[in-house]
């Protein structure tokens, strides 16, 4: 076949689906605020399979339905697309697969040669007789191979009763990543209007990247691409221009209006834009919609003209998940409640708690009340609103800020100064310079590590760091300028993050973290290892009730041992404090434990950098005690912007305000991200704990109108398209998205 006859077999079934699909949309809308989900090319699929037996009224009422042209083989036009269809792809980690099955009663039907050869000739149905009596268990397994099991159990048991001859089936499967993930942690809880105006907090996902957008008039609408990675496919958001408007758009909407809306979209450009993440299951009888578009002899046994009787049933069912990394399945991380009595002694272990009065302890000092003050108020945000185990470093998110500090000038500066406590005079980066120096240790003898490490990544071809930052934070933090090894920058980032924390964070930024509008990125990563100065026998650990965050009771495994401890009574906390040293002498693990079952809350409510210094230090003489600690091994992943807006650093997060003129010539930057990981285990022999944190800069956005924002916060209408052969292969709106 030529290129322009196939190009024009693309071009008729392209219009034929479209047609279809659109006035199957209105019907499946019409009447109802549903959110929808159905695959266009599904049923025109298995209809153009039925077409293939019929005759007379019921041949010319499907090939009006299904906007087949005047001379137009739509067999062969099918056959023809199918090939391009079946995409397995692992570089870009998408699958899609289209498939066909005739199922049938031998017993009951004989169906004609022609229809039988014509059928597999051009849809590779092959032709499979029902196993009765259990029929539907053949299906249903074929239709979960075909779908990898995001749909299973499509027919119930009886649905193939003894008067059912003939089943034609297609199913489809797509799963695909975007070419630009949206970062899971910046996703957040925002107002959606739904359908029915109901305003309500649904997630929506956030990102900063190019995106191509259309006005389109006709719709009162904007069409926004959002593309998978390969290039073929993308998802298309219609949102209308209305908070209330998607009925109107839908009443507008033709099939020729939508394949102008989804074809020659313009260049992309640099945008803000807000999807909401949903999951959406549809299941539907379509006789009553294919008889609205015109569909009827089928139906009607005394009129129907097809290979076997009369059509009894449409089935469709489809689903969607669109989560932040685009693939057709998302899982989020188990979440076990622990009673984070815990979750201050490590917000305490990280901050370097020290017990003696040697020179190296008086320098780390200097830094006390500052890094408590801070370490504590970013502790009250990470728990607000949750009973979520914590687990980070203040060391490290101050280390990473104070980074930033040195490039910041104007409102910038003064809100990083405030918020950091940084105290009238003093050199800050000298004294973290000094104590960063001293903390570096690695004591085989009693078997400590201790590392700490800053590191600046940049790129070079967008941005120039100016000479006097460049010196300052390599002389201060030891942090070369590093450029970004394109097309893959996250690969050495995680590479040198892995080598600081002996592998205890993997995999700390995902491919297509760092887009086209990042310049720049600070970081700083720990690394803490240490062995009990007296080890727990783990012979006596045993499984002991605990009482959760919650109030619930559950049996988790508690280390015990007899041995001389240094307990606290702090009765601004109502509660006690536990001091376990390690080996070596100057770190120590600090348990705060409230005096009452449930009086963690209570006890973070008092809590402030003060009280938190007093707490830990001028510890009293060990004696003699009974200790029992559970064993817990906790990791947190979480985006610092909303907390850090909280504790009051607001200019550097907004584009046009933030001033890092220290940092890059001619400013021009804001920060768009920072993102912290961290770990800790604990058990008999000691502990392993890993923090990093990223500062992530991007380019001011000069955002000359509102186009240049596209936030679905109301309901909207979609179409997963392939690009390639203009075919929607998915179609649907959500009008709430919960």
């Amino acid at each position: 076949m030529s290129s322009t006859a196939g190009d024009n077999h693309t071009l008729a079934i392209s219009r034929s689906t479209s047609s279809f699909g659109a006035a199957l949309y209105k019907r499946l809308a019409s009447g109802n605020q549903d959110n929808i989900i159905y695959s266009p090319i599904s049923v025109y699929t298995a209809l153009a399979m039925t077409f293939l037996g019929s005759g007379g009224v019921t041949e010319r009422e499907l090939r009006r339905a299904l906007a087949v042209s005047p001379g137009q083989n739509l067999h062969s036009d099918l056959l023809n697309l199918f090939p391009s269809f079946v995409a397995n792809d692992p570089d870009a980690n998408l699958t899609l697969r289209i498939a066909n099955a005739l199922y049938y009663d031998a017993a009951e039907v004989n169906l004609t040669d022609s229809y039988v050869a014509n059928v597999n000739q051009y849809y590779q149905t092959g032709l499979r007789a029902f196993q009765r009596p259990n029929p539907e268990q053949a299906i249903n397994t074929w239709v979960e191979e075909v779908t990898k099991r995001a749909i299973t159990n499509f027919l119930q048991p009886g649905s193939i009763q003894s008067d059912t001859v003939i089943m034609l089936l297609n199913a489809v499967f797509f799963e695909a990543p975007w070419v630009t993930p949206f970062r899971s942690d910046v996703t957040m809880d925002k107002d959606f209007t739904t359908i029915s105006g109901t305003v309500k907090q649904v997630p929506l996902m956030y990102q900063i990247s190019s995106f191509s957008v259309k006005n389109v008039p006709e719709l009162d609408a904007r069409v926004l691409e959002l593309p998978y990675k390969g290039g073929n496919y993308s998802l298309y958001i219609i949102l209308p221009n209305t908070k209330t408007g998607l009925t109107e758009v839908e009443s507008q909407l033709t099939g020729q209006i939508l394949e102008e809306a989804l074809t020659s979209m313009p260049v992309p450009q640099y945008r803000q834009v807000y999807i909401p993440k949903f999951s959406l299951r549809m299941r539907s009888d379509l006789k009553e919609p294919l008889e609205a578009l015109g569909i009827n002899a089928m139906f009607d046994i005394s009129r129907a003209n097809l290979t076997g009787d009369a059509v009894s049933k449409v089935l469709h069912e489809a689903m969607i998940e669109v989560p932040p990394d685009g693939s057709q399945t998302w899982c989020g991380g188990d979440r076990t409640m622990v009673n984070t009595g815990l979750r201050a002694a490590l917000t305490v272990l990280l901050c370097l708690a020290v017990t003696t009065a040697s020179p190296r302890h008086r320098r780390a000092s200097s830094l006390s009340l500052s890094t408590s003050s801070f370490g504590t108020s970013l502790y009250k945000r990470l728990v607000s609103g949750n009973h979520d185990n914590i687990i980070y470093s203040p060391l490290s998110v101050y280390t990473a800020l104070t980074m930033t500090l040195l490039g910041a000038g104007g409102v910038t500066e003064r809100e990083l100064m405030t918020t950091l406590a940084v105290q009238p005079g003093q050199n800050i980066h000298s004294d973290l310079h000094t104590l960063m120096t001293s903390l570096t240790t690695n004591d085989p003898a009693s078997n400590l590590t201790l590392r700490m490490a800053n590191a600046l990544y940049y790129d070079a071809a967008q941005v120039k760091v100016t000479d006097g930052f460049a010196d300052n934070i390599n002389r201060y933090y030891g942090a070369a300028l590093k450029p970004f090894q394109k097309p893959n920058p996250e690969e050495a980032i995680n590479t040198w993050v892995e080598e600081v924390t002996k592998h205890a964070i993997t995999n700390f930024l995902q491919p297509g973290y760092i887009t086209g509008d990042v310049i720049l990125m600070l970081l700083n990563a720990v690394f803490f290892e240490a062995s009990w100065k007296t080890m727990f026998d783990p012979r006596v650990t045993h499984d002991a009730d605990f009482t959760t965050i919650s109030g619930a009771v559950k049996q988790v495994p508690l280390m015990s041992k007899d041995e001389s401890f240094s307990v606290k009574n702090v009765p601004e906390l109502d509660a006690r404090v536990l001091e376990l040293p390690y080996k070596g002498g100057d770190y120590s693990l600090f348990v705060i434990l409230p005096n009452t079952k449930n009086g963690l809350t209570n006890m973070e409510d008092k809590l402030t950098g003060q009280v938190l210094e007093s707490a830990l230090s001028s510890m009293p003489h060990a004696i003699p005690r009974k200790v029992y600690l559970p064993k817990f091994t906790l990791r947190m992943r979480k985006g610092l912007n909303e907390p850090l807006k909280a504790l009051g650093l607001n200019a550097m997060f907004e584009a046009g305000r933030a001033n890092f003129s220290e940092m890059v010539a001619g400013g021009g930057i804001f920060v768009s991200d920072t993102l912290h990981e961290a770990m800790i285990e604990v058990t008999e022999s000691g502990t392993k704990a890993a923090a990093v944190t990223s500062i992530t800069f991007s380019r001011n956005l000069i955002l000359p109108d509102p186009e240049t924002l596209f936030k679905a916060d109301h309901a909207f209408a979609f179409v997963l398209r392939d690009k390639a052969n203009g075919v929607n292969l998915f179609m649907g709106r959500v009008a709430d998205p919960q």
